[in-house]
């Protein structure tokens, strides 16, 4: 699948394809925000829980970015 095709996706398929086809990558909390990191093909996307809670925030699909940076530290390691 390309970015592009996620992308074009309602953000309920959106979902379905994270939960069925990503590769969970990485979490990251800052000040109670939850961030959760997946790997679809050639490109990543982002969940942004609020607080502890399951209400999403965003979901967003990338390539590279500000968005990847602060995963950065704990891929590399």
């Amino acid at each position: 699948m390309t970015i592009e095709a996620f992308n074009s996706l309602s953000e309920g398929q959106q979902y379905r394809i994270v939960f069925s086809q990503g590769t969970f990558v990485d979490t990251f909390i800052e000040d109670q925000e939850r961030y959760i990191l997946f790997a679809i093909d050639r490109f990543f996307v982002e969940i942004h829980f609020t607080g502890y809670s399951d209400n999403v925030v965003y979901i967003k699909a990338f390539i590279t970015g500000h968005l990847l940076n602060k995963y950065l530290p704990e891929i590399t390691n």
